[in-house]
């Protein structure tokens, strides 16, 4: 996917302004970044003690 998604965001999208190339590169990075760090993002998000909009509590479980 990440290889298709590159194509098409060089050829069509962003084609002729220059900034296809470093879009593509943020959007990819920061996938995977997501990815790899996604259990300290649940566990941030955990922490900051959001209640929940139906219930109100605020002892969430990932």
């Amino acid at each position: 996917m990440p290889i298709g998604g590159f194509g098409a965001w060089v050829t069509y999208l962003f084609a002729g302004t220059g900034f296809a190339l470093p879009i593509v590169i943020a959007i990819i990075s920061g996938g995977t970044a997501m990815l790899v760090f996604k259990d300290e993002i649940v566990r941030w998000l955990i922490n900051r003690r959001y209640k929940c909009p139906k219930c109100r509590a605020i002892d969430w479980e990932a």
